[in-house]
């Protein structure tokens, strides 16, 4: 472990900010926000490294360590040859070097560190190459369920080998998923509890902007109301419970992944069609309730109404029973797949007729001659 004494809050000339994740707290969004106002951090003297940074964020950093730890799950296809020690003295030289006091890299990666002891002693001693350095920890935190339910539904999205939800919790996840004490106890012990900022994940703040006031509070910077770009959309959408489910089955039918990636997108083409045919918004459950029983309340006002209104209704229930709405959907993409698996089939069969019929003519012509 690295001498804790480095880290003092002595005075220094440059701050490097960690943004550390958690998974499914914004932290896309984050990344292309700050990616995309790369001029109005240098007005506030701030920095989002370029170093190493691949698709806005700064994920080889961390998966150097898990390389050299020897950890082998999530890692991505991450093959490159740098050690630890070179990317991350590379990194604060490039900090010391900024024309800005304070420079930020991001990776939800970085949060993954507590679940790997090995990884744990690589960061700590990289850190201590950067003594010189204010390094400061930033993260946000998501409420538990919700975040549990939503690594989940991206597990599924990316096609990694999971099982049901609560098995998956139960044994596959790592546990910085479930622990945040876990999960944030390698940056605690490594820069000291006074270096680690700690924020809540609100549901709907990327919408709202308030994701955006709220991290650049932590840089010391207030967020214009003009004069900053956002992202257009939703970098990382979650999987509707509709898809959700169809890849879930789709996954647990052990097939290929190339074989599973197909047919994810076309069962997501299949979803996708049918909210196409949506003519106006949805209307919840409760809405369509409360307008249904107050056109009834109108029979009260007609002289020649006869229906009893009071014993005429009774309430709606029209949210249909989860199992019965999955068990239809794989039925219509089942049903999809053997059309095309049949189309299939016949167009091969023909090509094979052509190409006999072909092969005949050509045999009566050589026996001609």
């Amino acid at each position: 472990m690295a001498d804790k004494t480095l880290f003092k809050r002595q005075k220094k000339n440059k701050t490097l900010y960690l943004h550390i994740g958690h998974f499914k707290t914004g932290t896309t969004a984050l990344q292309l926000f700050l990616e995309k106002n790369r001029s109005f951090l240098a007005l506030n003297d701030a920095e989002y490294a370029e170093f190493k940074r691949v698709h806005c964020k700064h994920s080889v950093l961390a998966f150097s360590i898990y390389k050299a730890a020897g950890v082998g799950q999530l890692m991505h296809g991450y093959a490159k040859p740098e050690t630890p020690q070179e990317l991350w003295s590379g990194l604060f030289d490039y900090v010391r070097s900024s024309r800005r006091s304070k420079v930020l890299v991001s990776s939800e990666e970085f949060m993954r560190m507590g679940a790997h002891p090995k990884a744990i002693d690589i960061l700590s001693e990289v850190a201590a190459m950067g003594s010189d350095i204010d390094i400061r920890i930033i993260a946000y935190l998501r409420q538990p369920q919700a975040h549990l339910q939503s690594w989940y539904n991206q597990l599924v999205k990316m096609g990694e080998p999971v099982l049901d939800f609560d098995e998956t919790v139960y044994g596959i996840m790592e546990e910085v998923h479930f622990d945040y004490g876990l999960a944030l106890k390698p940056w605690i012990d490594v820069f000291g509890p006074e270096a680690v900022t700690v924020r809540p994940y609100v549901e709907g703040s990327k919408d709202s902007k308030a994701l955006y006031a709220d991290f650049l509070s932590a840089l010391g910077i207030s967020l214009p109301d003009t004069g900053v770009h956002y992202p257009k959309q939703d970098p990382n959408p979650r999987l509707s419970a509709e898809k959700m489910a169809l890849a879930q089955m789709i996954r647990g039918a052990n097939l290929p992944k190339p074989v599973a990636e197909w047919t994810q997108k076309r069962a997501s083409k299949l979803l996708d069609t049918q909210d196409s045919l949506h003519i106006r918004p949805p209307i919840t459950q409760q809405d369509i309730a409360t307008r249904a029983e107050a056109g009834l309340q109108l029979l009260r006002s007609l002289p020649g109404n006869a229906v009893d209104v009071g014993s005429f209704w009774n309430g709606l229930t029209l949210d249909e029973d989860p199992a019965l709405k999955e068990a239809r959907q794989l039925t219509k993409f089942l049903l999809m797949e053997i059309h095309a698996l049949r189309q299939r089939l016949n167009k091969t069969e023909i090509s094979f007729e052509q190409r006999i019929e072909a092969l005949e003519n050509r045999l009566k012509q050589d026996l001609k001659k």
